[in-house]
């Protein structure tokens, strides 16, 4: 029986920095409460650069060869680990950074929303859905895809990244590299990029692009972000509790409640807000004691669980 891992050693090398990196996507975000969406760009841009260098300097090796998604290599030799591992490698600079600016800004965004946990699920899940897609549809030659040809990149899991935002938020405004980096309707990028990858695929673009995959993370975030929803209570106080008196309990030191004091007293919102921001950032969670939680002018939101508070 053949084995479904490489035996090339640059390969081997490779899976093990990518195991190593899912471990410590989940390692870091849990005990040392470190930006999930941040270890998962970083892994991705490093193995890149890694795969990268070794092209630029001619060393050979078989690395998409053993870790991208081919199809028949599912098939014939149940390589499952090409689920996830092509989500770590890209063809060239520009692909890599096609991937990367949208999943610091969105990724960065949706967990500060939902927690590390419900990200990393979003994230990973949409990726192994773009390539079961690639799979399914691999077989019949239909939009593109074919047995033999190899798919690599992130872009399937990003794109999932977008489709969850948009089922979770339909009316919340990202930052995101749209022309100009700056506040974009999250509907309007999902419309955009939704609707370009649709006609791709319908139109039979061969671009050696899959643009299936794209579609299907999209569109396969839906269920896992509707099975991954925070509960609409999470988080918040009873409404009839004073916003004031609800921040109060959590000032514990006394720079803490300087912070809170000021931003009480403040009469512009924008000075409020910023005083605000300042004193979350010095609290610990509620739920889970992490420190420092992001305020974004109307609820502010533990990074790593997920906790809310609003006024």
């Amino acid at each position: 029986m053949v084995s479904p891992l490489p035996d090339d050693i640059w390969s081997l090398i490779v899976l093990s920095g990518i195991i190593i990196s899912l471990f410590l996507t989940v390692y870091l975000p849990w005990k040392r409460d470190y930006s999930c969406s941040m270890v998962l760009a970083g892994s991705i841009l490093v193995i890149s650069a890694v795969v990268f260098f070794l092209d630029l300097m001619e060393v050979e090796n078989s690395i998409i060869r053993d870790l991208g998604f081919y199809p028949d290599d599912i098939v014939d030799n149940y390589s499952v680990h090409r689920f996830v591992t092509p989500i770590f490698l890209h063809g060239d600079f520009l692909h890599l950074i096609s991937n990367f600016l949208p999943l610091f800004f969105l990724g960065m965004q949706l967990e500060g929303k939902i927690g590390w946990k419900r990200y990393l699920l979003l994230f990973i899940g949409s990726g192994i859905i773009a390539h079961a897609v690639v799979l399914i549809l691999s077989p019949f030659e239909a939009l593109g895809q074919r047995m033999d040809i190899v798919s690599i990149g992130a872009s399937g899991a990003v794109f999932g990244l977008l489709g969850g935002y948009w089922f979770l938020y339909p009316k919340d405004e990202v930052f995101f590299p749209l022309i100009l980096i700056r506040k974009w309707p999250i509907s309007l990028i999902f419309m955009i990029y939704g609707g370009m990858e649709t006609v791709l695929v319908f139109a039979g673009t061969n671009d050696h692009i899959s643009h299936a995959a794209h579609l299907g993370g999209l569109l396969g975030a839906f269920p896992l972000a509707a099975m991954i929803r925070p509960d609409e209570d999470e988080g918040e106080a009873k409404p009839e509790e004073p916003w004031g008196e609800r921040l109060e309990e959590l000032a514990r030191t006394r720079s803490q409640k300087e912070s809170l004091h000021k931003a009480l007293s403040a009469d512009e919102p924008e000075v409020r807000d910023a005083w605000l921001e300042d004193f979350f950032d010095r609290i610990r969670c509620p739920k889970c004691g992490k420190k420092g939680m992001d305020y974004g002018g109307k609820t502010a939101n533990c990074t790593k669980c997920g906790y809310r508070i609003r006024p």
